[in-house]
């Protein structure tokens, strides 16, 4: 995770806090957040009582060539130019959906909530470092509400609330499909077209946290405009934008987080399917992203948890230190055959300072299929999606539902010349049991071994976590 300390006093960017072996009432949490789930509650009316506004954007793109390749769906008949019909009929497809009966106007209604456990252990160098890393602990890792709205299959907006600690918006975008030339353009706050494993939702990653790696260095979720596209039938897909680098936005302090950015990232993603068989299960993905980031006279830190949320200690983290630019590279490769698969990526970070700082990391990992599905390929986007189990968990049936077994490497250098952040490499296995298309519990065993670090100064030290993860979304 790449910590950014703003130059300008007490503009710092809010994290959350695991909830250590405490229960927490929902009534108090929401009579404490009462003002932010209120201005929540707006921006969902904005969205559900403004379909008219985009609907006539919409139809005024209609009159656009359609231009995409590869395109699955094609535009409905519409009833009369300009009017929406006041019908409104709904039904329960994973997720709550509405829509109008001439279908110019769908709104899906989403969530996600995912409660993790575990214990940690470590040897004494790490304990007498980190006196608060050990023990048992479980948190409320995600409480999300979803809104999404497509107009005339020309407009998409979403929304996405987190509600884990203070209420933030994740996503937050509208997009316009089908534009000549460009393909899709999308505005507001998104994750960067950066990075396989960052990319992939939080509720189809393999394992419950993504790698050292990819933690430490990938750009996540920030406010800006991006183009997108996909050519050859799919089998090439590509992104670029520019990004305001503000992180989470936080409803209770909106102004003051976008006045706190660090800079300006320019983020591009380009990925190829030079083999693509039976509909996905049998693929090779290779993929390359790029940012460079332009700071703001802003200090840098980077560091990571051990994959593991239930501490907030950084095994391995940098020094603060000054950095003008940022430059980040990530090179991808996926393979699916059946049931077995495997991911890797190799990622460098190198921050242009009076010197110039190299640091890098890159991660392996496998997993395999014991019930003959496989990982599920989004070709529009050049990520993996979310599995459906081909028999849902009903012992009634003695059907039993998926389950993967997974193993993963991972291994991250912060140290350069004046910078000893440490090294750490992990080793991660792990099992998956999804129960149907919603539900999922996962398992992780992690054994992480630290080198080299000054300040706190670790020679040496390992930490070994058991942890779980029950989820469900729609």
């Amino acid at each position: 995770m790449t910590h950014v300390i703003p130059a300008l006093a007490g503009m710092t960017e809010p994290h959350a806090t695991p909830l250590r072996g405490q229960s927490v009432s929902l009534f108090k949490l929401l009579r404490r957040e009462r003002k932010n789930i209120t201005r929540t509650a707006a921006l969902i009316c904005i969205i559900l009582l403004s379909p008219a506004v985009f609907s006539v954007g919409a139809k005024a793109l209609d009159s656009w060539p359609d231009v995409s390749k590869g395109a699955q769906a094609t535009v409905p008949q519409r009833g009369a130019a300009g009017s929406i019909s006041a019908g409104v009929k709904g039904y329960w497809d994973n997720g709550l959906h509405l829509q109008s009966v001439d279908d110019n106007v769908r709104i899906k209604l989403g969530g996600r909530l995912q409660v993790d456990g575990g214990t940690i252990w470590a040897d004494r160098r790490l304990d007498r470092n980190y006196p608060d890393f050990t023990g048992a602990s479980a948190e409320l890792r995600r409480f999300w509400v979803e809104v999404a709205a497509t107009f005339c299959d020309r407009v998409h907006a979403r929304l996405q609330f987190d509600f884990t600690d203070a209420p933030a918006i994740q996503d937050g975008y509208v997009i316009i499909h089908k534009i000549p030339a460009l393909g899709r353009l999308l505005l507001g706050q998104v994750k960067e077209p950066f990075s396989l494993e960052q990319l992939i939702s939080n509720v189809n990653t393999t394992f419950m946290e993504v790698s050292l790696p990819t933690d430490a260095f990938a750009p996540a979720r920030n406010p800006g405009l991006e183009i997108s596209d996909s050519a050859l039938a799919e089998r090439i897909t590509w992104a670029v934008g520019g990004f305001w680098d503000v992180g989470s936005l936080d409803l209770g302090n909106m102004s003051r987080v976008l006045q706190g950015g660090s800079g300006v990232n320019l983020t591009g993603r380009i990925t190829g399917l030079p083999w693509y068989g039976q509909k996905g299960r049998k693929l090779l993905h290779l993929g390359l992203s790029y940012s460079h980031q332009l700071r703001i006279d802003d200090l840098l830190q980077v560091g990571t948890q051990p994959e593991s949320d239930l501490s907030g200690d950084m095994l391995v983290e940098t020094p603060q230190f000054q950095a003008d630019q940022v430059d980040l590279v990530a090179a991808e490769l996926a393979v699916v055959y059946a049931g077995l698969s495997l991911q890797a990526e190799l990622f460098q970070h190198i921050a242009q300072v009076p010197e110039t700082h190299w640091l890098w990391g890159y991660y392996l990992y496998l997993s395999y299929f014991l019930t003959a599905e496989n990982r599920p390929y989004d070709t529009a986007k050049g990520i993996f999606s979310t599995l459906q189990p081909r028999r849902s968990f009903n012992p009634l049936n003695n059907s039993w539902g998926a389950w993967e077994i997974v193993l993963r490497y991972s291994y991250l250098d912060l140290n350069d010349t004046g910078i000893s952040g440490g090294r750490e490499s992990n080793i991660t296995s792990g099992l998956n049991w999804y129960l149907n298309d919603n539900a999922r519990l996962m398992v992780n065993y992690v054994h992480a071994d630290v080198y080299d670090r000054h300040l706190p100064t670790i020679g040496h030290g390992n930490a070994d976590i058991v942890q779980s993860r029950f989820q469900v979304f729609f």
